[in-house]
């Protein structure tokens, strides 16, 4: 790879998300994803960028995205629980919490009924919260539902091809991008996750499973 300055890699990123020189999306993409990972370490402004574009890149020309942020992979999981396994559930909330669960003698000694009893106490929790506070225990731990105007491509030199647009697409299970007539936002699900929360969460449920 040539030592390329990091101006003459953001103007290339630029072709890329005005779609110059490129067949694509999909191909616009893979280049957006070869170029973090090519010039990222040597270049971590360009990295920081292009990551940050990328979801933008995707929602724009509404491409299928798979996040590799673990906090929102986690966030999915606990979102959708019913449908994972209790060890998915219980290592999503291992990684959002301050507690590590993975680590504690309890989880060590009986992984599968450590496993099984946290995803059972969280449903119950949930409809605890449900009935008796009118609350909702997910929002407790992971934040309510937000909505914000978004600047798609910050910092890029970017055309927007289709101003008068309406658009809405869920990027992933936990965001959905809404543009109207140019004009973006983002809405995120568990938007503020609270890792001190869930850590308390864990650390209790640690206890009183040892008691």
């Amino acid at each position: 790879k040539p030592d390329t300055e990091t101006a003459y890699l953001m103007l290339y990123a630029y072709e890329i998300l005005n779609q110059i020189g490129v067949p694509s999306p999909q191909e616009g993409c893979a280049r957006l994803q070869r170029l973090a990972e090519d010039y990222g370490e040597a270049h971590p402004v360009l990295k920081k960028a292009v990551m940050r574009w990328m979801p933008d890149y995707a929602a724009y020309y509404g491409m299928h995205y798979d996040t590799r942020d673990p906090k929102e992979i986690a966030l999915a999981v606990m979102l959708r629980h019913s449908k994972h396994t209790d060890l998915a559930v219980l290592s999503a909330l291992n990684w959002l919490s301050r507690y590590k669960i993975l680590e504690s003698k309890l989880y060590a000694a009986h992984k599968e009924d450590t496993a099984a009893a946290l995803h059972a106490v969280y449903i119950a929790l949930m409809r605890h919260y449900a009935e008796q506070k009118h609350y909702s225990f997910p929002v407790f731990l992971f934040g309510d539902t937000k909505r914000e105007a978004h600047v798609l491509f910050e910092g890029a030199v970017f055309y927007d091809k289709n101003p008068d647009r309406e658009y809405d697409v869920r990027l992933s299970p936990m965001t959905v991008y809404h543009c109207y007539r140019g004009q973006w936002a983002v809405e995120r699900y568990c938007s503020h996750p609270d890792a001190s929360k869930i850590g308390a969460f864990l650390r209790t449920f640690d206890s009183l499973m040892r008691d």
